[in-house]
Formats: C-alpha cells, structure tokens, sequence
C-alpha cells in the first residue's frame, strides 16, 4: 500500500511499530513538510526553496540512506542539509549529514536585532564610551567578548571568536563526524 505524503513524498513501506512511526520517517515526514507544507512558519523562512530529491521522495530509499549517514546513530544530533550542500537548499543522501545540536545551532543562530549592519555586534545607544558589544553562543550560553568604539572593529572581533569556537567544535567531534563534514568546517575562512 503507497501513501502520498505532502503531495509528494511516497511511503511505500510500513512505518509503524506499536503504534508509533519509526525515526526514519519522523525524520523523512519532516523533512517533506519543511519543503512542501502548506502554512511555512515565518520562523523557518530558511527552508523556502527548499527541496527533496526525487530519490528520498520515496519512503524506502530515505530510510535506507539516511541510516547508512555518519551520526545517524549518535542521540541528538540533528540531519543538516546545509554545511555539505554548498546552499543548494536540496535534501538528498550527497548533501546531507548529521551533526551535534551545538554545531546545527552554530550556523542557524542569527541575531535578531542588528541595525547597524555588522552581524554579532550590538550598539548600546547609552553607552557614550565603547557601545559597540559582541557576544556569541558558545556551549549552550551568551559568551562576552568586550566593547568596542567602532562597529568594525567590533565586527572583526566577532568573526574571529566565532571561527575560533567553529574550530574548537570541529575538534571536539572530529572523531564523531563524517570526514567530509569535518573537512568543511576546518575550512570554513570566514564568517
């Protein structure tokens, strides 16, 4: 029996034990309504454009690759489309891997208020000396790196701490993930 998920994923296997779906298709299930759902979240604008390709639209071919991915089997860690896929915004078994919460986190945490045009940096508008401030999220909490009189200066600072803790990330897992994976992140020059 075929069943059409989100008009155009095709279950074609038996996702059900004890009641409850398998991981692969809670995975797979998510993955085509981040795609092809109906009402996006505004939260999750990255997702527009995004596909799935013609071989993981079918059930049993995801279930398949996706189980055979390095980190598959590691608690917690998250399936990311985006660090091996070079931004082509394309769900498939070359440009997925999967990757610690913390370095998922790493490249979806966007500060929600920067109007001065300087990604990381924040301006105290009552701060006369120095109002320029950068924090990043290192290990789960708000990490401050000092206060700055010129957003550029600032901004130089931020980009160097956060490749500094992308490193340090790609060194805590190297052993945990997928070569190709720690190899884009050690390459990764600028922020």
């Amino acid at each position: 029996m075929t069943n059409l998920v989100m008009g155009v994923g095709i279950n074609d296997l038996q996702c059900k034990r004890d009641g409850k779906h398998d991981r692969e298709y809670m995975l797979w299930h998510c993955i085509l309504t981040r795609c092809y759902g109906k009402n996006p979240s505004p939260r999750n604008s990255s997702y527009s454009d995004c596909e799935v390709s013609e071989d993981w639209k079918i059930y049993s071919n995801f279930k398949k690759d996706v189980s055979e991915l390095v980190g598959y089997d590691q608690d917690g860690w998250h399936i990311d489309k985006d660090i091996l896929g070079c931004g082509r915004k394309l769900y498939s078994k070359n440009t997925c891997c999967f990757v610690p919460a913390d370095i998922n986190c790493f490249f979806t945490y966007r500060r929600k208020t920067n109007t001065n045009g300087h990604i990381g940096v924040a301006h105290h508008k009552d701060a006369i000396k120095n109002p320029y401030v950068v924090t990043i999220h290192k290990n789960g909490k708000r990490t401050y790196f000092g206060r700055f009189s010129n957003p550029e200066e600032a901004s130089f600072v931020y980009k160097k701490e956060k490749l500094n803790y992308l490193r340090e990330l790609a060194e805590r897992y190297k052993d945990r993930l997928d070569e190709r994976v720690y190899n884009t992140l050690i390459s990764i020059d600028t922020i």
